[in-house]
């Protein structure tokens, strides 16, 4: 029996006894009004002081909870742009209590967004660590089509195509090796050959929100959170059915040169997404697809996609919820690589196959049981696997084929309980396994098994103290095995005059990849050679700020100011032998430094980051390079 089949029985085991648990208790449903203008208020957070249970309101303002013990509590309501509600409950073992919330407009303060950077349910001020939140509304308002663009808005975020670097934490490798770790529902989704994110995998149009943490992450997410983490979450059904389509279209202009024209008409780019979603009793149904067609500007450059994302959910009982979704896309598009010359800078060289076809697949699945014990513990189990392939189509006689199978295997159980009214406590462990098979990279197995705990301590009064940390071992077929710990301290403390501070340190890692480890080709010129002494990447974030919101020009107004410093160490990147081929090595040191500081008002946003990079290019050579990177981004 292999090692999946065991993490599958496991997980049923799971599934079993926590499914056949019976619940008790009270169930609280109610609606959220403006109190001005009593219509309803989408998308405020309602959460039971002291208690894991909270619930985010839905379009309609209309919010429930389930399994709330007998006993009476205080029920905090949040939104950006309103005064927090607090109003004191009581339920009966039961019974369904039906409340209104009433939520007064306030101009003074932008505040409380709850986020899962803990993996929990937290107001935005409790965290340690530096947030950015995009939720879908904003996504609509700036008209986005794709993931990637969502993220160059983000302040500290850098885009190099599907590279994400968090406050320079990566450099730029073409597909390999993503420093940010990428989830979906929790759900890691980076490939299991080259550990690379994949937008065009991601249901973009049934995004809820997009929360990216700055920082070493690793303490509770292990590899690849080196730099931060992006966690995109879904939306969930309502009762009432919703059709979405999104359609778009365009033409990319004449280049400036004549020489550089390749085509008779402007090149096309256009796409269409449609989407359904309804809560029948106790299932829910997401259904959406669509295809996205790309002409593109430069000769042998074009790209068509195709997606479908289904999520199913169902209500075993009031405590007890299990949701699984299947995500497919492919794409079919020209391998282009670099251009011919300076005068024929949108043509491949003239050497190149345009017949050629780089055609990829990508198919994640993954299940996942929630389920409260009582009013201060519940326990998540999720599982699923992330398959990817790619290959190349209608080769030249004597070109090698380069293709790559690899399926990316994750199990975790996650348990979190409010030990008392002072400490909350999340512990988990964690399975992964990476198994490849590809004439580049041979037949590798990866495994991955960790364990995590994390404290928050709220004793001392207006400071909640954050501390945890996690081990993780690591083993890639014959290469030596790696052990790793990652300890992660923070503080927040929220003053009576309303500026809130927060400091935090956490060390992050990441284990090379398959593609980094293993690849041995040659492509178009280009040689790469493998490297099986590749150790792990490994790094401290530390970091210091504050947040203050206030009224100016009778309109709210935010300011939020972080110094921080990473010390990032083994760091993995292509470098070039003394014979001309490609190898990539463990650079031996570098160091980001930096000072961001976000301004937001109810009119216009500025975004303002300074870098200061110091690093050692080779792992044999000191040499120190400087960059001095100032930016400014004014959104509308």
């Amino acid at each position: 029996m292999n090692l999946i089949s065991k993490y599958w029985i496991f997980l049923c085991l799971l599934l079993t006894s926590t499914v056949s648990a019976s619940a008790t208790g009270g169930y609280l449903k109610g609606t959220v009004i403006d109190s001005a203008t009593k219509q309803t208020i989408a998308g405020a957070v309602v959460k039971i002081d002291n208690t894991a249970r909270g619930a985010y309101v839905n379009k309609k303002g209309e919010f429930s909870i389930s399994s709330i013990p007998s006993g009476s509590y205080t029920l905090t309501t949040s939104l950006i742009g309103y005064f927090p509600s607090q109003i004191i409950i009581t339920i009966k073992d039961k019974d369904t209590l039906d409340v209104q919330i009433s939520l007064v407009s306030q101009d003074v303060r932008l505040r409380t967004v709850v986020v899962s950077a803990s993996k929990h349910l937290q107001a935005v001020q409790d965290v340690p660590i530096s947030i950015s939140v995009v939720d879908s509304k904003e996504l609509k308002d700036r008209n986005i089509i794709q993931i990637d663009d969502a993220l160059r808005y983000i302040p500290g975020v850098n885009m190099a195509k599907d590279q994400v670097s968090i406050r320079g934490s990566s450099g730029f490798a073409l597909g390999l090796g993503s420093r940010v770790a990428l989830l979906l529902d929790g759900f890691p989704m980076l490939s299991g050959d080259n550990g690379d994110m994949k937008f065009d995998a991601l249901p973009f149009l049934n995004i809820n929100r997009i929360e990216v943490i700055k920082g070493a992450g690793s303490a509770l997410y292990g590899t690849s959170a080196l730099g931060g983490v992006v966690s995109i979450f879904t939306t969930n059904p309502t009762s009432k059915p919703e059709y979405k389509i999104r359609t778009y279209g365009g033409f990319y202009t004449q280049p400036k040169y004549e020489g550089w024209n390749v085509f008779d008409s402007p090149p096309t780019n256009y796409g269409v997404d449609v989407s359904y979603s309804r809560k029948y009793g106790a299932l829910g149904v997401t259904i959406s697809g669509g295809t996205k067609h790309d002409r593109s500007f430069r000769l042998f450059d074009d790209t068509k996609k195709w997606n479908f994302y289904s999520k199913l959910s169902y209500d075993f009982s009031s405590s007890t919820t299990l949701t699984g979704f299947v995500n497919f896309a492919t794409e079919n598009h020209a391998n282009w690589v670099y251009w011919n010359s300076l005068d024929s800078a949108t043509r491949p060289p003239t050497t190149t196959n345009i017949n050629e076809r780089l055609i990829s697949g990508k198919l994640a699945t993954a299940i996942e049981l929630k389920h409260i014990f009582d009013n201060k513990s519940f326990i998540v189990l999720r599982s699923g696997i992330y398959n990817t392939d790619f290959h190349n189509e209608e080769l030249a006689i004597g070109v090698t084929a380069i293709n790559s199978k690899a399926s990316a295997f994750n199990s975790e159980v996650q348990f979190s309980t409010q030990l008392t009214s002072l400490l909350f406590l999340t512990t988990g462990v964690n399975a992964v396994q990476n198994t490849v098979e590809s004439p580049v990279y041979g037949s590798p197995h990866q495994t991955i098994f960790s364990g995590y705990a994390q404290a928050e301590y709220s004793g001392i009064d207006k400071l909640i103290v954050t501390a945890g940390g996690r081990y993780d071992y690591e083993k890639t077929d014959s290469s030596e095995r790696n052990i790793q710990f990652n300890p992660k301290l923070g503080i927040s403390y929220s003053t009576d005059f309303g500026i809130q501070f927060r400091a935090s340190a956490g060390r992050g890692f990441r284990a090379p990849m398959a593609g980094e480890r293993f690849a041995a080709l040659r492509f178009q010129g280009i040689t790469v050679v493998p490297n099986l002494s590749l150790i792990p990447e490994e790094s401290w974030s530390f970091e210091g700020g504050l947040s203050y919101t206030f009224e100016w020009m009778s309109s709210p107004n935010s300011i939020d100011v972080a110094y921080f410093q990473n010390e990032l160490y083994q760091l993995v990147e292509p470098q070039f032998t003394l014979d001309g081929k490609i190898k990539f090595e463990n650079i031996t040191r570098a160091r980001v430094q930096g000072i961001e500081c976000t301004y937001k008002s109810f009119f216009w946003e500025c975004n303002r980051i300074r870098n200061l990079d110091h690093r050692n290019e080779s792992s044999r050579i000191y040499k120190r390079t400087h960059a001095s990177l100032p930016i400014i981004n004014f959104v509308v």
